[in-house]
């Protein structure tokens, strides 16, 4: 009778071990989950701000090519803004 109490004991031992050690799986692969999802929302961010200052100078480098001031054409030969419509 008493060896049988002793195994069932250590088969309760190993059950709740099997459980803790699932439970702490489980907790890391959470943290891990969560520190993955944050670094692609940081990748995104740096991505966005990217074409962000891409667009803008982009818009700008192509003002200064097509001779535009602040929406305004300029003539190029005398430097001088003027209305396009003039």
């Amino acid at each position: 009778m008493e060896a049988r109490d002793n195994r069932n004991k250590i088969g309760h031992n190993i059950e709740e071990a099997e459980t803790m050690a699932r439970a702490e799986q489980r907790k890391r692969k959470n943290e891990s989950t969560r520190k993955m999802n944050k670094l692609w929302m940081w990748l995104g961010v740096v991505i966005l701000i990217f074409i962000l200052l891409f667009w803008i100078f982009g818009i700008g480098t192509q003002e200064a090519v097509d001779g535009v001031d602040n929406g305004v054409q300029t003539t190029i030969t005398t430097g001088t803004a003027t209305p396009s419509g003039e």
